[in-house]
């Protein structure tokens, strides 16, 4: 809401859009271990991600980046966003999740994305 913003700088109870536009408050953020990056490219635009991010489709489907086919359609906006391609570099690069209030779906970079889903020990 804030405007755009990266997920390293985030932190607990800053708000980010939640899937249905309204403001979801952060609770935690994580910073992980270093993770392969992926571009996925689509006909709205490019999203750079790490491994194991969940994207939502169409159809209420969520997908790791890694599982991405051409011709999946992700939800974007109001809208829908065709995969082209997705392309995994070779670099890696430190991991930043964001857990928040509601369901934990918000938009980045116009893309429905899930926030960290905690495993249990």
């Amino acid at each position: 809401p804030r405007g755009e913003t990266a997920i390293e700088e985030m932190r607990k109870n800053d708000a980010v859009f939640g899937e249905d536009f309204q403001d979801e408050v952060v609770e935690r953020t994580y910073k992980g271990e270093k993770s392969e990056l992926f571009l996925v490219y689509t006909d709205k635009g490019l999203l750079r991600t790490t491994q194991g991010q969940r994207l939502m489709l169409a159809g209420d489907e969520l997908r790791e980046v890694e599982d991405l086919q051409p011709g999946d359609r992700l939800i974007f906006r109001e809208d829908y966003a065709k995969v082209s391609r997705v392309d995994r570099l070779p670099e890696k690069t430190t991991v930043y999740e964001l857990d928040t209030t509601g369901n934990n779906l918000f938009w980045v970079d116009g893309f429905l994305v899930e926030g960290m889903v905690p495993v249990w020990a």
